[in-house]
């Protein structure tokens, strides 16, 4: 076809890194896919009380708080 013409690629890249880039951002776009359609069913386990989550979350809450106290101490 006239005057339809193939991207070339830029020098010094190699066909294999474009062609699994591609693959690789294709792969992430699907996983998200499947994460975010996987969210409203499991919405009400969020709801359950488990007790090894619940200090979990205030293990890692506690941490976090930690360290950001440390941080705003460097920064005066």
């Amino acid at each position: 076809m006239k005057g339809v013409s193939a991207i070339p690629a830029p020098s010094g890249i190699d066909a294999t890194y474009s062609a699994t880039l591609s693959l690789l951002w294709a792969t992430l776009k699907q996983a998200f896919v499947i994460l975010l359609g996987n969210v409203a069913p499991l919405r009400p386990l969020a709801r359950l009380h488990i007790p090894l989550l619940s200090s979990l979350a205030e293990s890692i809450d506690s941490l976090l708080s930690r360290a950001s106290k440390n941080t705003s101490k460097a920064t005066i």
